[in-house]
């Protein structure tokens, strides 16, 4: 379950939606697991770049590891 969360704070932290109080958590989070913390960095250094590359696959790749997670 607190795989789950994580995923989905991070969610939220990359696409802008993520409230103060899902910041501290996911800091908490990321805090008590470092590799998290490397995959985060990871995604986020990609998720600038295509932000900055309209034609990346991305957003459709984030929209897939959502589905995975809701399915799971």
């Amino acid at each position: 379950m607190k795989e789950e969360r994580l995923w989905v704070l991070i969610a939220r932290k990359l696409t802008g939606e993520a409230s103060e109080k899902d910041l501290a958590e996911l800091s908490i989070l990321l805090q008590g697991n470092p590799e998290a913390g490397n995959q985060f960095k990871v995604l986020s250094n990609y998720w600038g770049c295509a932000s900055k590359n309209p034609g990346s696959p991305v957003p459709g790749a984030f929209e897939k590891l959502l589905a995975k997670i809701n399915n799971e």
